[in-house]
């Protein structure tokens, strides 16, 4: 029997929370915890960057195929298995971490199989957003989307940054292993939640897909669509790369591999928690638009002071750019 995890706005937090740290986590792994591993191990900054982009653009363009979840819904096959699917699939192309002894002089070789991973979890995450305008209302939307960041930082914490620490005592398999038994947690709670398909037309599949394409190109003449692409862009580009750098930036400044596993689990997930409680107090209580705006200043502040510690000499403080 299922379980309506949706029923009252406390399990819609818990829930939404938990698939959001199945995102969190494996995101953690692979664009904080082995960027460091890989400057650790001596592999150049510029190769280190463009292994993070290459896992960041499945997600740019999830866009593509993002109506393809709605368009695949049906009274019988709702959002579930679009999330348990994918999650059962990050999991399976994950397994090949767990085989790799030295990741400085293969990480290359795993290109396809990670970025499959990315594909998986972008429309995963498609799927629980998905859910989410469905199910929270209107009304808690921005406190909801708080514990929603919590569960993606939770996640982030443990695999990006205390796995690092942990490495060296249980071994990168272990944590890979672990990071998979996430994932297989997440995808059984999905299963419990009770994904009801009430209002949605019995029509043909090649229907709905032609319905779901009118509405997408009826987006697209839009301008203001274009500005929102533009404006996630850029914030987006700020936030991530500035996120995917660090560890190596702390590293090449004479941290340890478990100095920086402590700083992005300590320090970095509790400004960034505190920042997301903020964020979403403030967008139930103030014009959105308004909470927006002062969230991106601040944003674009810190980037800008990270930038400039990053241009002081190697022989500069190691605090610079904490």
């Amino acid at each position: 029997m299922s379980l309506d995890l949706l029923a009252s706005a406390r399990r819609r937090r818990w829930l939404f929370a938990l698939l959001y740290l199945s995102e969190g986590a494996p995101i953690g792994y692979l664009w904080w915890a082995i960027p460091t591993k890989l400057r650790a191990a001596g592999v150049p900054v510029e190769d280190v960057a463009a292994f993070g982009a290459a896992l960041t653009i499945p997600w740019s363009l999830k866009f593509l195929w993002a109506p393809l979840v709605d368009a695949g819904r049906s009274q019988r096959f709702g959002l579930r298995p679009w999330i348990v699917g994918p999650q059962l699939l990050m999991a399976l192309t994950l397994l090949p971490l767990a085989a790799t002894s030295e990741l400085a002089s293969s990480y290359q070789a795993l290109y396809p199989v990670l970025i499959a991973h990315a594909v998986f979890a972008a429309t995963q995450d498609v799927a629980i957003d998905a859910l989410a305008v469905r199910r929270i209302p209107v009304a808690e939307r921005g406190r909801a989307t708080a514990w929603m960041q919590l569960g993606m930082l939770g996640g982030r914490a443990v695999f990006g940054g205390a796995a690092l620490a942990l490495e060296g005592v249980l071994g990168a398999p272990t944590v890979v292993g672990l990071l998979i038994g996430a994932l297989g947690v997440s995808a059984v709670v999905a299963l419990l939640a009770r994904d009801s398909a009430e209002g949605l037309a019995a029509r043909a599949l090649r229907a709905r897909a032609a319905h779901f394409a009118r509405r997408l190109g009826a987006v697209a003449r839009h301008e203001t669509t274009w500005l929102g692409l533009a404006f996630a862009a850029l914030v987006g580009a700020g936030m991530e790369a500035t996120g995917a750098l660090a560890g190596p930036l702390l590293v090449d400044r004479g941290f340890s591999q478990e100095e920086v596993g402590r700083f992005f689990a300590g320090p970095a997930i509790a400004t960034m928690a505190l920042g997301v409680f903020v964020g979403g107090q403030l967008a139930d209580r103030v014009r959105r638009a308004r909470a927006v705006v002062v969230s991106v200043l601040v944003l674009a502040g810190v980037v800008a002071a990270v930038a400039a510690a990053a241009g002081l000499s190697a022989g500069g403080p190691r605090w610079a750019l904490v």
